[in-house]
């Protein structure tokens, strides 16, 4: 039968692993096979991963009976290989695992019986702290910078290191979801960046191409890579960047934003900021005049640029002045380079000492910054603070004392929890180290206060049901984690 254009809507919890918490829940497709007289019941799973998952529970009914019997069957393993045999074992039917159209689904045909819900279920206490199926072995040597994964759960942490788990990489390790070096990857690589170019950022496209901000070492300039590691020789940037490229960002529209100490793309002036077309040649759309400027330094400041989901851009850094205007270290701009007037915040921080590191957005429209500023618009800030879509302090969120040191990344979870990491010890006035998950309200998450790393991260990404860490530490709660670490959250 074919299975095209079948709309299926069925409700998924994902992520969220507590005791008795159900993971998977809905009501199956009921569709009729014309030909055999026989009915499909089939659940979209694929969005699911498991975390300690350890039984199935499915709703059934012989076609006679009013009401439904649920049969529970335990897992084997922490795979849907294991839920299908589970499911096998009850003798009710046969059940198996496809796709179709890049969804994943469990299926049974059945004459006998009607199907309702499945569920997918923890019975135990939720893994917390370090996933230990991750093993990273010796780890990277100093400086890892960034880090971003993939929908296959594959890694790609980058900076200025030549070793991954005693293996000479060109300062980017491809890595899978065990702690596994792509060598494959890791050769291609290693012919297209010299030793010496250090790689400040990552991003990946959906088809799994490899954007990279080289700065730094060698040379400065942006770079994609095939999903195999080889240079994709139809991006073509010219004579690229004069400059560092810090901050990549890549638009909902596949342009890529670019942030850093720079002036000039392919003969483009863009001082600090640039928007590069999917083929690597310069948007010329976005027009941001004479651009950024840091008056203490003398560079344009740029640290951090990300892209709003309504299209508008916001810049962090340290510059005090925009296209010859004033300029407190964070501002919106419109999608072609204009200032977003709507957005006022104030002073905003001080630009000789202080800095705009990370920034996020948690849905719809609250804006999140980490960095190093005591105060934001002359308000008690300590180096995080929440603003509302109009730029102003959003009270709502209680931070009390803050950090005590520079905050590099934040990270926002699907359940909407904050994940905060940087060189920080404490957090309004109580010990977190280096890493907090707090509450949309700015409390602590207290059910995940799981110890914390030795030194400081410096970024993290989100991979399925754990956040991946890198940075200067080598350990976490004693136990040797090296410049990467995989914890669950």
């Amino acid at each position: 039968m074919a299975l095209d254009g079948v709309n299926i809507t069925l409700n998924i919890q994902n992520n969220t692993d507590y005791p008795q918490e159900i993971n998977i829940m809905g009501n199956p497709s009921d569709l009729l096979d014309t030909v055999n007289a026989t009915t499909e019941y089939r659940w979209d799973v694929s969005a699911f991963s498991f975390t300690n998952e350890d039984s199935v529970t499915i709703q059934y009914k012989p076609n006679v009976s009013a009401t439904f019997s649920v049969f529970t069957a335990a897992l084997q393993g922490d795979n849907l290989t294991s839920v299908v045999y589970a499911l096998n074992e009850l003798g009710i039917g046969y059940f198996n695992l496809y796709t179709v159209l890049g969804v994943t689904y469990i299926g049974t045909y059945n004459q006998n019986y009607i199907f309702g819900d499945m569920n997918i279920y923890s019975s135990t206490t939720p893994v917390r702290g370090i996933n230990s199926n991750f093993i990273s072995g010796t780890g990277f040597p100093p400086d890892v910078y960034q880090v971003a994964s993939d929908s296959f759960g594959n890694i790609f942490a980058v900076g200025a290191t030549s070793l991954y788990n005693g293996t000479a990489i060109h300062n980017i390790a491809k890595i899978n979801s065990v702690g596994i070096l792509d060598a494959a990857f890791n050769t291609n690589a290693k012919v297209v960046i010299p030793f010496g170019d250090i790689i400040q950022d990552v991003i990946l496209q959906p088809d799994g191409k490899v954007i990279l901000g080289c700065a730094g070492g060698v040379s400065n300039y942006l770079i994609r890579l095939n999903t195999d590691g080889t240079n994709d020789a139809t991006f073509v940037t010219g004579t690229n960047f004069d400059g560092n490229d810090y901050s990549l960002f890549l638009q909902a529209d596949s342009k890529i934003l670019v942030g850093g100490i720079f002036t000039n793309y392919d003969g483009n002036s863009c001082n600090g900021l640039a928007r590069i077309n999917s083929d690597g040649s310069f948007d010329a759309t976005l027009n941001i005049g004479t651009g950024f400027n840091d008056s203490n330094s003398g560079s344009t400041g740029v640290n951090v640029v990300y892209e709003q989901p309504d299209g508008k851009i916001l810049v962090g850094g340290t510059f005090d002045s925009y296209n010859g205007s004033p300029a407190h270290g964070i501002i919106r701009l419109n999608s072609d380079g204009t200032v977003d007037g709507t957005f006022n915040i104030g002073t905003g921080i001080n630009t000789i000492s202080d800095t705009i590191n990370t920034i996020a957005i948690q849905a719809p429209d609250k804006i999140l910054l980490g960095g190093r500023f005591p105060s934001f618009n002359s308000t008690s800030a300590n180096n995080i603070i929440m603003l509302n879509a109009d730029g102003s302090i959003d009270g709502a969120f209680v931070y009390g004392t803050g950090f005590d040191s520079t905050v590099n990344s934040i990270v926002i979870q699907t359940d909407a929890k904050i994940l905060v990491g940087g060189a920080f010890s404490l957090y309004n006035g109580v010990s977190y180290l280096n890493i907090v998950r707090l509450n949309t309200n700015g409390s602590v998450d207290t059910a995940w206060s799981i110890g914390g790393f030795n030194s400081d991260v410096s970024a993290m990404t989100i991979s399925s049901n754990t956040v991946i860490c890198v940075g200067g530490f080598t350990s976490f709660n004693g136990t040797p984690q090296i410049r990467i670490s995989d914890l669950y959250i």
